[in-house]
């Protein structure tokens, strides 16, 4: 399901619902706009898992995957800009200190 939204993804649509930031932003689809877009979607998608972590009555299971649809897509976005590859920051998808912490204490062997 995820990945078929961020290939019928929409730009103009699907950011206005979930980032405040200028419709005019949206158009302009250049190297440095497109991984702002993707460093506030990551913020974004950080902030509502951590919502959805600790049981906030605000989490939005919607929301949540409109994010990760549209991070998917943007990311997508910002490597055919840069010729295929993905810079450092963008390479893994976005993550809190909780999931780090998840992580590190998976260890079936202790």
């Amino acid at each position: 399901m995820l990945k078929q939204g961020a290939e019928a993804y929409d730009r103009q649509r699907g950011l206005a619902r979930l980032l405040p930031v200028d419709p005019t932003e949206f158009r302009s689809s250049t190297l440095e706009n497109t991984n702002r877009l993707c460093k506030l979607l990551a913020r974004a998608l950080r902030q509502e898992r951590m919502r959805g972590r600790s049981g906030h009555w605000t989490y939005d299971l919607n929301r949540h995957l409109g994010l990760v649809q549209a991070y998917k897509a943007e990311r997508r976005n910002l490597a055919a800009l840069r010729g295929g590859q993905v810079s450092a920051d963008h390479a893994a998808s976005p993550t809190g200190p909780a999931d780090m912490e998840l992580q590190t204490t998976k260890n079936p062997a202790g």
